[in-house]
């Protein structure tokens, strides 16, 4: 500012959107925050929309289009190798799903012992109850209010790890589209976001 300060940026990663009329009608979760890390990887992907960074550093965000489907990959492979080591694996996921790579990555965890529970709303092309897919239960939310939050939770041996954000796991979110995923850093928050899943 004018007398020199540094003034403290924020982030705003939201499950939703700004449209005045499905806000009266979605249920969606937001995070505001002023962590570094967070902000400075916003920073850059408004870099990349302006075009003045094409290969992009994340420090936290996940970036559809660069680093979502990796890390997803890696999260998911993180707990199944808990299992393989005799720990229980926990993914729960909310929303729709289509994408058959990740749904193939869904069936090789519940293969191996991961317990998945998939909250979807929509599209769900994921086939539950067979024997590749016996650890992955599905359960269907309609209600007054549609069901809009991506959070995703990862059991992490213990210290669950969570997500929100925008994408679906769907072709057009994970492949198509530039959309952001935060981790949920704050332990309160986590438990919070996690006792709404239950």
């Amino acid at each position: 500012n004018d007398k020199g300060e540094r003034l403290r940026s924020y982030a705003y990663v939201s499950t939703g959107n700004f449209n005045e009329k499905t806000a009266k009608i979605y249920a969606d979760i937001a995070l505001y925050t002023c962590n570094k890390q967070i902000v400075d990887d916003m920073c850059t992907l408004f870099k990349v929309l302006r075009k003045e960074v094409t290969e992009p550093r994340f420090k936290r965000l996940l970036i559809a289009r660069f680093n979502l489907l990796p890390e997803l990959k890696a999260l998911i492979q993180r707990e199944i190798d808990l299992v393989k080591e005799g720990k229980p694996g926990r993914i729960l996921k909310m929303n729709a799903l289509q994408d058959t790579a990740m749904i193939d990555e869904l069936y090789r965890a519940s293969e191996v012992g991961v317990q998945i529970d998939l909250i979807v709303r929509g599209i769900c092309c994921l086939v539950p109850g067979e024997s590749f897919s016996r650890n992955i239960r599905v359960t269907r939310i309609v209600d007054s209010f549609l069901e809009h939050a991506r959070v995703w939770y990862f059991g992490n041996g213990g210290d669950p790890l969570v997500f929100i954000g925008s994408p679906d796991w769907m072709r057009r979110n994970l492949y198509r589209r530039i959309e952001a995923v935060t981790p949920i850093l704050d332990g309160r928050l986590r438990r919070e976001l996690t006792d709404m899943l239950e």
